[in-house]
């Protein structure tokens, strides 16, 4: 069992160390400067992929049921609706 833990944690210094030998400089060559265009283009692919419109548009509920409000998306929960009344039981 000590073997084991002294043996992964070897490794896991091993990684650590190997992994922070990289130079920013090699980091920042890498990546290509992107237009205003090709920036707002990889935020709207972003946001598509990772669902946020899922959560955090509100919704108009419609025959086939609810469907994300298309004149708000991405503007959260509107804080100029009130809130429904407390059920008196609830505390």
């Amino acid at each position: 069992m000590k073997t084991t833990f002294i043996t992964l944690l070897s490794i896991m210094t091993f990684l650590l160390v190997s992994m922070s030998c990289t130079t920013r400089e090699s980091l920042s060559a890498e990546i290509p400067a992107l237009s205003q265009d090709e920036l707002i283009k990889r935020g709207k692919y972003l946001t598509t992929v990772a669902g946020c419109n899922d959560c955090h548009s509100p919704k108009v509920f419609t025959e086939q049921g609810p469907i994300p409000d298309t004149t708000r998306l991405l503007s959260g929960h509107p804080s100029d609706e009130p809130l429904p009344e407390v059920p008196a039981n609830v505390q």
